[in-house]
């Protein structure tokens, strides 16, 4: 005769217990996970045909196997729970041929295994509990703790049980070791016995062991931190009425001062404090703390400002401190907070932003200069199924440190936003590789996605660190995206050396310039003269107007000895145009001689190809400096003619195109100008297929005898232009 309808019952039991099987994470059981389910699976099965001795051996077969994985688990709650359904399966069983003592003992065995588990289905008989609870009288006891103060942490044997007040935990008879620990008190332990059928009471007030500190401040809303920690900020003034012992105490206006704030659970010793507030000097030093109440001498805070200049190139930008808008620019003397602050300046529209972090001193006056900079947003480490946590955060906090010292850009580092946006991104491994493949629907998928991210954050580039997985070189991948195209710059550093993570990012500062000082001649260095000899004089240049001529060898520049065409070239930079300098000649078919040159500027093209640079931080760097100089069209179309070669890094064409030289107006003449510009325009149809617009802006190019690449200095762009022509007209 069964005790209870089994249908439902065992279904239940053997879901539970396979469910345990294959999610515990644990050494290989004694029988293979899949036998153990299907042994369980076989059993309830012969139960429900009335077969409990074959059923019982089975069950016999699966606990052997589940006790072995819940040794190998560690005492694992999910694999204890599918032994005790085991039991208790078995258990059935053993009632269902009338083998009651050895039911009992697989409940004693559950019980021991779980002393609180209760058989639960509204067909349980109540024959079957009584049986069951015969059994818990025997074996299980309970425990009821109560502590002051509440909330206190209970532990059996080392194990957490729960918190005070705690009510009948059942336990399995035995001796325990209680603990009652609570935060800044000492902890209460016993050796316990738990009989039988019996409910063991214990009750206890712990001792304190830790000490309340009493801080009061003038003025309130005072942070006060222990140890670095925040621990509580002051708030409200002093009551007359019933503050005035303590204001007498300390010869005190109760109104000017702060209600005590009680920090409790303080430990005994010595502690650095730090009380703060924003546009008050900071208050630092050490207390001593007792268990008790330790009532300290209130603190004055004394204000603390700065004054701070701030123009612009365009002025009439906003200027904001912390994100309050403090006016336009130029203001010659605006009153801050000293200490930490985030100064920003952008234009009304938003085109363009300087941001700068400053911590000046109290009475100190700042000055700064904003001119537009590209805003550079750090997503974070992407690491490889290899690395380990402590890795990757190491090399974060070495990636945010170097980039706080970047100075060029606009850094953002601490970023709730950016995180969104990495997980928005989806810029794992995958997309990483992503970042390099032809494919144009899968391109435009991540420009699309990184344009969305950008604008959310406002910023330009965004930049990445990825670990690849390897054993050996223990490579670090930075990736530097523009919101404007798909490809990043990629950069590979070797991160066990300090210094190449550092030179790394470092270079992101590198600015390409567009205008340098211009002299006019070229010099080499050979061993059959001491002085840097000039082998190209510019017949428009200055160095031409100056009468330098081929062959003369440069001996001083202001009476200091040039030994070099570096030496030469580093003092002749430090000249602005319109600057001159005295140039001393030894000469080779004149006896030696002084001329006076006159510096001029040359318009410079960013080289196509430097390992050295990040394109993309170019890009937006020079996309960003077309927009603010509308009033000077030089300035703007060299912007938008190098933010083309930048795009052309890429084999960006199109964008090169449509964002950079079809914008660039320079005019035609000596060095980087008109034709120069038809050149690229040139190279970008040809690489998209377009021969006879490619054919008609070399010609237009070979035409410009003047225009040259690099600087007014470098190679002809007409005999360059004509060789293009001759490859397409042969069909190469």
């Amino acid at each position: 005769m069964r005790y209870f309808d089994f249908s439902r019952k065992r279904v239940a039991l053997a879901a539970g217990i396979a469910a345990v099987l294959f999610s515990t994470a644990a050494a290989a059981p004694v029988i293979a996970d899949e036998s153990l389910a299907a042994q369980l699976d076989a059993a309830t099965q012969k139960y429900a045909a009335g077969d409990y001795p074959l059923a019982i051996l089975m069950l016999g077969e699966a606990i052997r196997g589940l006790g072995a994985r819940f040794q190998a688990a560690g005492g694992d709650s999910q694999a204890r729970d599918a032994l005790v359904r085991a039991y208790e399966l078995r258990a059935q069983a053993y009632i269902a041929i009338g083998e009651l003592d050895r039911a009992k003992e697989d409940f004693r065995q559950l019980l021991t295994l779980n002393a609180s588990w209760k058989l639960e289905g509204a067909a349980v008989s109540l024959k079957l509990v009584e049986l069951f609870e015969s059994v818990r009288v025997e074996l299980v006891g309970y425990l009821t703790v109560q502590s002051e103060p509440s909330g206190a942490r209970v532990l059996l044997d080392g194990a957490p049980v729960g918190a005070t007040p705690l009510y009948s935990v059942p336990l399995v008879r035995g001796t325990y070791d209680l603990s009652v620990e609570a935060e800044g008190y000492l902890p209460f332990t016993e050796r316990l016995a738990i009989p039988a059928d019996v409910a063991v009471e214990r009750t206890t007030t712990l001792k304190l062991n830790s000490g309340t500190c009493i801080f009061i401040t003038k003025p309130s809303g005072v942070e006060v931190r222990i140890d670095d920690k925040l621990a509580g900020i002051t708030a409200g003034g002093l009551v007359p009425a019933e503050d005035a012992a303590l204001a007498e105490q300390f010869g005190i206006d109760p109104a000017e001062f702060s209600v005590p704030l009680r920090i409790t659970l303080v430990t005994p010793g010595s502690h650095r404090v730090s009380l703060s507030k924003p546009c008050f000097e900071t208050q630092d030093y050490k207390i001593d703390v007792e268990i008790r109440d330790n009532l300290f001498k209130p603190a004055t805070l004394q204000e603390s400002h700065a004054r701070l200049a701030v123009a612009s190139t365009p002025s009439g930008a906003e200027i904001f401190v912390n994100d309050e808008l403090k006016g336009v620019t130029p203001q010659n003397d605006l009153q801050i907070c000293s200490g930490s602050s985030t100064v920003r300046v952008s234009s009304r529209d938003g085109s363009w932003r300087y941001e700068q972090q400053i911590a000046p001193r109290r009475n100190e006056r700042l000055e700064i200069q904003a001119t537009p900079r590209p805003t550079l947003t750090y997503l974070g480490v992407v690491p490889s199924e290899r690395s380990s946590v402590e890795l990757v955060r190491d090399l974060d906090a070495r990636l945010r440190e170097q980039l706080g010292r970047l100075s060029t850009v606009n850094v953002r580092i601490d970023s709730e936003e950016a995180a969104v946006a990495l997980r928005n991104l989806e810029l794992s491994r995958e997309i990483l590789a992503l970042s390099a493949d032809s494919s144009a629907a899968k391109q435009q998928s991540l420009v699309d996605r990184l344009e969305k991210s950008a604008s959310s954050l406002q910023t330009d580039l965004l930049l990445l660190a990825a670990l690849p997985n390897e054993e050996l070189q223990r490579t670090l991948k930075l990736f530097l995206f523009s919101r404007r195209h798909a490809k990043p710059d990629r950069k590979d550093v070797l991160f066990l050396n300090p210094e190449a993570l550092e030179q790394a990012l470092g270079r992101l500062d590198l600015e390409a310039p567009v205008v340098a000082p211009w002299a006019g001649f070229v010099t080499v260095d050979s061993m059959l003269s001491p002085y840097p000899t000039v082998v190209l004089v510019n017949p428009s240049g200055p160095a031409a107007a100056a009468g330098i001529r081929v062959g003369d060898r440069i001996s001083a520049i202001g009476g200091l000895a040039t030994k070099s065409s570096r030496a030469l070239y580093s003092q002749l930079a430090s000249l602005a145009a319109g600057q001159s300098a005295d140039i001393a000649i030894d000469g080779a078919a004149q006896a030696s001689t002084h001329v006076r040159l006159v510096m001029q500027t040359t318009l410079l093209e960013i080289p196509l190809n430097d390992r050295r640079l990040y394109y993309n931080r170019l890009l937006e760097d020079n996309l960003l400096r077309a927009g603010v100089a509308a009033g000077d069209q030089v300035q703007r179309s060299l912007h938008l003619f190098n933010a083309g070669i930048a795009f052309l890094h890429f084999d960006q064409a199109l964008q090169a195109i449509e964002m950079g030289f079809s914008r660039a107006a320079l005019p035609s003449g000596p060095g980087v100008s008109a034709g120069t510009v038809q050149y690229y325009l040139g190279e970008c149809y040809r690489r998209l297929g377009y021969t006879k617009d490619a054919v008609a802006a070399f010609k237009r190019a070979a035409e410009d005898k003047q225009a040259t690449f690099s600087s007014v200095d470098g190679a002809s762009v007409s005999e360059k232009a004509l060789l293009e022509l001759e490859e397409i007209g042969s069909g190469r």
